[in-house]
């Protein structure tokens, strides 16, 4: 988009400007063990990316459970306005 490419991993959104990457957003999980059980923990997880310009990009994320699983995962939409995060 504009001479931009937007590239994603599971929790971590960059840009690329033609010189370098631009890291926009970084959430990452943190690892907890409880006993015998290991799970994830906060940050989120995203689903899908998609825009119409540089400053007008979409992402479909995913919180993880905060209690060893036995919730469901919270859904969340952010908007990339050019210059920083918004929530839907």
């Amino acid at each position: 988009m504009d001479g931009r490419l937007f590239v994603w991993t599971s929790n971590r959104l960059a840009m690329w400007d033609g010189f370098g990457f631009q890291s926009l957003g970084h959430w990452p999980a943190r690892t907890v063990v409880e006993g015998t059980t290991t799970y994830c923990r906060d940050g989120l997880w995203i689903a899908a990316v998609w825009g119409n310009a540089a400053d007008e990009v979409f992402l479909a994320t995913n919180r993880g459970s905060d209690d060893a699983g036995r919730r469901c995962p919270d859904a969340y939409l952010l908007y990339w306005d050019g210059t920083t995060f918004q929530w839907f």
